[in-house]
């Protein structure tokens, strides 16, 4: 019965989508508000730290050849300045603290940063490859927040592979053709961002797959376009218990036209060592995650139920994240 979902949904695009694609084309992974490089460009240098992140989500458990994702991702700030060291010298001066601050580097207004991304989506024998490298530029407003852009460029790779698949229900010509032919195509991918920030709040815009391109998967009358994505998302850090506790209450917005808006409401409490969470994604799934963190490593886990009409028909969907900054 689950492998003539997978085939009956994978009809109604071929046949009957007019060029669109009924699974997500971006990805909103669950441990998103963990590792925002993954919705924004921009992120890249928002600290001192570099980053490496490592991520598999299986979507929809249960069903035949479910969606499953991965990605990797690697990010910092570029042209960090060491502190000078001067030599101290035995002369004595009438104010010893006078001259405390010379050397002490001067905090750059520009800031830059950079990364690199992998990441895979699988449906079954579709597959989306995207690659691509990511800069970032960061401005101090004043002493207290900073506004980001960033661009990333990279090369995504649609395919569809026939080997493994074994329909259990009669096929359509134009399903048939399809299957027949061992589909793959490539394209220039850009991605752009915003950031406002602070030690305290953020607040985020981002766009993927901004060039639009149409791609041919059944015949040159019938493109199949490749959705512009909207991600809007902000978020606030409170200390509670003297500081022992962090609370980060974080909203998500993701849109693409001729689809309601997919909205995440998130919160995660931290500890020294470790984390959880909740989420809610309206008409769609709830979410729980926790984490720990130890010396520089962070490891996460989520789990997500639906709460729409698939929720019969699955027993959830789970992402576990491998975390390190050094």
């Amino acid at each position: 019965m689950r492998t003539k979902i997978y085939l009956w949904l994978l009809t109604a695009w071929l046949v009957f989508g007019s060029g669109r694609l009924p699974a997500q084309q971006v990805m909103l992974y669950q441990q998103s508000p963990v590792d925002m490089y993954v919705i924004n460009p921009a992120f890249a240098g928002y600290d001192e730290n570099i980053h490496l992140n490592l991520c598999y989500l299986k979507q929809y458990a249960g069903i035949t050849k479910s969606p499953q994702s991965y990605y990797f991702n690697v990010y910092s700030r570029l042209g960090k300045r060491p502190a000078k060291v001067y030599k101290q010298y035995s002369l004595r001066i009438s104010q010893p603290g006078k001259y405390s601050t010379v050397g002490k580097p001067k905090a750059s207004k520009i800031i830059h940063g950079t990364g690199a991304f992998i990441s895979n989506d699988a449906y079954g024998q579709m597959k989306k490859l995207n690659t691509g490298l990511s800069y970032s530029l960061h401005y101090r407003l004043n002493e207290k927040n900073t506004a980001a852009i960033g661009l990333s460029a990279g090369l995504v790779n649609f395919s569809f592979n026939k080997d493994g698949l074994i329909p259990d229900i009669p096929l359509d010509e134009t399903l048939q053709q399809f299957i027949n032919q061992n589909y793959s195509t490539s394209f220039i991918n850009l991605n752009g961002g915003i950031l406002l920030y602070s030690s305290k709040w953020m607040i985020s815009y981002s766009a993927h797959q901004i060039l639009g391109n149409q791609i041919w998967l059944r015949s040159e009358s019938n493109p199949y376009q490749i959705q512009l994505h909207h991600f809007l998302s902000a978020q606030y850090k409170m200390s509670i218990k003297q500081g022992k506790l962090k609370l980060n209450p974080s909203l998500i917005v993701r849109y693409l036209k001729g689809i309601d808006p997919l909205v995440e409401l998130n919160t995660l409490l931290y500890t020294d060592r470790y984390w959880g969470g909740i989420a809610y994604r309206l008409n769609n799934s709830a979410l729980l995650m926790f984490g720990i963190k130890w010396n520089k490593i962070n490891v996460g886990y989520s789990y997500s139920l639906n709460t729409n009409v698939l929720f019969n028909n699955t027993a959830g969907s789970h992402e576990l994240l491998l975390g390190m900054t050094f």
